[in-house]
């Protein structure tokens, strides 16, 4: 697997349901009996086997691998219709006394082994969401150029800071040893949010074409209900309803926040070899309540202006 000569779907996200377990496993001479439903299962037609995980009587669960093909013991749904990204061909795999034997098991893990890794890897899937959401920003720069509305190109530009904000922080929470589980959480959640706000801009702003089920902004729409719940806890549900239904502060409004720096012409005449005149972000109204950019130019050029 390691190599990419053998590939396989997988079938262990049960494993973070509360209550009693879809798939369980008895251990008999040789192997595992498992008994159950796998409600997602990937790859069927595409990998020739999956990585299944049941429960063992002490809360602990075993992995092993069961063919995708009909055999006795198992039964396949029809391919799953899916709102979006059909070509994983997930089923649903119920397991009747199927034989595990000792050979074919993965691993073993310990007792609640899913939750603890959720936690470690927290971050790890935020990249679909960044990525959905640069996608939608693409579509949003794309139709800026056809129809050159200010509305575009300014929600655009607070989108594009906004995650990049949000990106820069989680490069630093991975960074960061001390970082708490609760300021992975967020990231998590505005990585969701974004990727659903700036789909949503993405299907506003391509207007009725949006309608079209082949349209892009429509598939990245859709892209993002995906990531919203791709691997999903009950802390990372509870963060994203969280950040979903903030209170605004009251203390700011979008019309009272005066953009001063967009008056100065970034291609004022310079003194020759200064470098560019340049803005860089400060701080956001989404994060600092207020927003902030710090201009900056050459010294000789600026001594020319002032005199």
């Amino acid at each position: 697997m390691g190599s990419g000569e053998v590939l396989v779907g997988v079938g262990f996200s049960q494993l973070r349901r509360e209550g009693e377990p879809l798939i369980t496993a008895k251990p008999v001479d040789g192997g595992y009996l498992l008994n159950g439903v796998v409600p997602w299962v990937t790859g069927w037609g595409i990998f020739h086997e999956f990585i299944v995980a049941a429960t063992l009587f002490d809360g602990s669960a075993v992995f092993g691998m069961i063919p995708l093909k009909q055999e006795e013991g198992l039964g396949f749904s029809e391919v799953a219709e899916l709102a979006a990204m059909p070509s994983t061909n997930t089923i649903a795999v119920k397991l009747n006394n199927w034989f595990l034997a000792n050979e074919f098991v993965v691993f073993i893990k310990q007792p609640g082994w899913i939750h603890e890794q959720d936690k470690r890897n927290v971050l790890k899937a935020t990249f679909l969401a960044t990525g959905c959401a640069l996608a939608g920003l693409d579509i949003i720069e794309e139709i800026s150029h056809k129809k050159n509305l200010l509305s575009i190109n300014n929600a655009l530009d607070l989108l594009s800071q906004e995650l990049d904000n949000c990106r820069s922080g989680i490069r630093e929470a991975q960074q960061n040893v001390s970082a708490s589980f609760a300021e992975k959480l967020d990231l998590r959640a505005w990585t969701i949010d974004l990727a659903t706000r700036i789909s949503h801009a993405a299907v506003t702003v391509s207007s009725g074409a949006a309608n079209y089920k082949h349209h892009n902004a429509q598939r990245v729409y859709r892209e993002a209900l995906v990531y919203t719940v791709t691997g999903q806890t009950r802390d990372v549900m509870n963060s994203t309803l969280e950040r979903l239904t903030r209170v605004e502060s009251k203390s700011i409004t979008y019309s009272q926040v005066i953009h001063l720096s967009h008056i100065i012409d970034t291609s004022i005449p310079q003194w020759q070899a200064d470098p560019n005149v340049e803005f860089m972000t400060v701080a956001e109204r989404e994060r600092q309540g207020y927003y902030l950019r710090r201009f900056a130019m050459g010294e000789h050029s600026a001594t020319h202006i002032s005199s």
